[in-house]
C-alpha cells in the first residue's frame, strides 16, 4: 500500500509537471489578447493629450495609370495649446522654412494663443468639447474591431527588439458594423503584433482585399489599399505611434478618382509644457531643424526603424 501511494503520488507529479509545460507552451485566446490590445490602446490615446511631438509627413499623388505625379514633404510641430493640440509648420521637404513663412508661421501661433487666452470658460470648454467629440467619431470603430474579425494566433515572433504574438484577423462572416466607418472592416485582412509584455501593438498591416462603396454608392474605394501603423514605448508605460503608413485609391461620384499614399513619422514625444499653458511655444532651434526620415531614428522610440519593422514603404498606387 505504501509502495503504491508512492507511485500515485510520483504518477501525479509527473502529470503536474507535464501540464505545466504544455500549459506554458500553449496559445493564448486571441479574442482575450485583441480586447487587452485595445484597452491598453485606448489608455495610450487618452494620455496623448497631455504630450507634443513632431510629425514628418510624406504624401504621394498619383495619377490615373498609377503612377507619380506630386510629392510633398512637410513637418510639423504639434503642440497642446490650452487643452487641444496646435499643428505649427516647421520644414518643407527635409529643409528650413524660408524666413517670410517662419515668421508666418510664428505670427498664426501667436494669433492662436493669444484666441484661446482669451476666450471665456464656456468657449474653452466648447472648444475642447468639440474636439474630444471629433476624436471620439474617428475612434468609434476601434470598438467594433473583436466583433468585425475572425482572430488567429499564427505564432510568436519578435519585432523591434520585442517579443510579440502574431494575431492574423480576417472579416467575420454576417457582421453588420453599426457605423459608416466601421464598413471599412467588411473588406479588411491583416496581422496584428501584440507586445507579449504589455499587450501594447507593436505593429498593425492590413489591405482591402475588396472594393467598398460608401454613401449609396457615391464613393468607391478600390481593393489594394494598405496601412501599417508601429508603435513604441517613448516614456515610461506610455505608448505611441512612431509610424503610419497607408495607400488609398477611390472614385467620388462618376468623374473624380484620388489615389495617393501617405507616411508619417512620429518622435521628440515630451510632456505638454510651455504650449499647454498658452505661452508662446516651440521656438527652438531643434524643433525646426530639417526632418529627413533618418532624423527619426534619434531617441527612445528609433527601433520602429530597424529592418524587423520596415513594413511596406514603396510609392506605388494601390490596384
Amino acid at each position: 500500500m505504501r509502495g503504491g501511494g508512492l507511485g500515485f503520488r510520483i504518477g501525479v507529479g509527473i502529470a503536474l509537471v507535464a501540464l505545466s509545460v504544455s500549459s506554458a507552451g500553449a496559445q493564448p485566446d486571441p479574442y482575450k489578447l485583441v480586447r487587452c490590445s485595445l484597452r491598453a490602446d485606448g489608455r495610450n490615446w487618452e494620455r496623448l493629450q497631455d504630450y507634443e511631438w513632431v510629425e514628418w509627413v510624406r504624401k504621394v499623388d498619383f495619377d490615373k495609370h498609377g503612377r507619380p505625379k506630386k510629392t510633398d514633404v512637410k513637418a510639423f510641430q504639434v503642440l497642446q495649446i490650452q487643452g487641444t493640440p496646435y499643428r505649427r509648420l516647421i520644414s518643407r521637404f527635409d529643409k528650413p522654412l524660408s524666413p517670410e513663412e517662419e515668421e508666418s508661421e510664428r505670427i498664426k501661433l501667436e494669433r492662436v494663443i493669444a484666441e484661446r487666452r482669451a476666450e471665456t470658460p464656456r468657449q474653452r470648454a466648447h472648444r475642447i468639447r468639440e474636439y474630444r467629440r471629433r476624436s471620439r467619431r474617428v475612434r468609434d470603430p476601434m470598438k467594433e474591431i473583436a466583433a468585425a474579425f475572425l482572430f488567429e494566433v499564427a505564432g510568436e515572433d519578435e519585432v523591434a527588439h520585442r517579443s510579440v504574438w502574431v494575431v492574423r484577423a480576417r472579416p467575420r462572416p454576417g457582421y453588420r458594423p453599426r457605423t459608416s466607418r466601421a464598413k471599412l472592416f467588411t473588406g479588411l485582412e491583416g496581422t496584428l503584433y501584440i507586445d507579449k509584455e504589455t499587450c501594447n501593438w507593436v505593429r498593425a498591416e492590413a489591405e482591402l482585399v475588396k472594393d467598398l462603396w460608401f454613401g449609396l454608392f457615391l464613393v468607391r474605394m478600390y481593393r489594394g489599399g494598405a496601412v501599417v501603423v508601429e508603435n513604441a514605448p517613448v516614456d515610461g508605460d506610455f505608448w505611441a505611434p512612431v509610424r503610419l503608413q497607408y495607400r488609398v485609391k477611390l472614385r467620388i461620384g462618376f468623374f473624380k478618382l484620388l489615389s495617393f499614399e501617405q507616411e508619417i513619422r512620429y518622435r521628440g514625444y515630451h510632456k505638454a509644457g510651455v504650449g499647454a499653458q498658452g505661452r508662446r511655444a516651440g521656438d527652438s532651434k531643434a524643433s525646426r531643424r530639417p526632418l529627413a526620415p533618418a532624423g527619426f531614428k534619434e531617441g527612445p522610440q528609433s527601433g520602429s526603424a530597424t529592418k524587423e519593422t520596415s513594413g511596406w514603404r514603396s510609392s506605388r498606387s494601390p490596384g
